[in-house]
């Protein structure tokens, strides 16, 4: 059951990202290029936030925050209930990453989770 789930979450996302992909690449030349991504989960320490401040030109991504800390980052997911936040990444990770691969020269990402 949870395979057929997944794979259904699978035949939407994919259309979804490409749609989003070829959206923004139309208008490209509008959007300000950066040189770096960092996300998509913390783990353990404040990685995505450390490393962000670090590097400049750069866009933190944080879809799963860690309990521990509270940090700001430039697109992240304040829903604290886990259903609603699980069927807003659904729409949002795909959408999300078409827009930042058309911003975006490199992806740097930790956790086992991605978009």
């Amino acid at each position: 059951m949870k395979r057929i789930v997944n794979n259904s979450i699978l035949l939407l996302q994919v259309p979804l990202l490409y749609f989003s992909y070829y959206f923004f690449f139309l208008f490209k030349s509008f959007i300000p290029k950066v040189k770096f991504v960092i996300g998509t989960e913390e783990i353990a320490t404040k990685n995505i936030n450390d490393i962000g401040k670090v590097l400049d030109d750069s866009i933190t991504v944080c879809l799963r925050k860690h309990k521990l800390y509270d940090l700001e980052y430039n697109h992240s997911i304040s829903i604290n209930n886990r259903f609603l936040r699980f069927f807003f990444l659904i729409f949002y990770g795909p959408i999300l990453l078409g827009y930042l691969i058309n911003k975006a020269d490199f992806f740097f990402m930790f956790g086992l989770k991605d978009f």
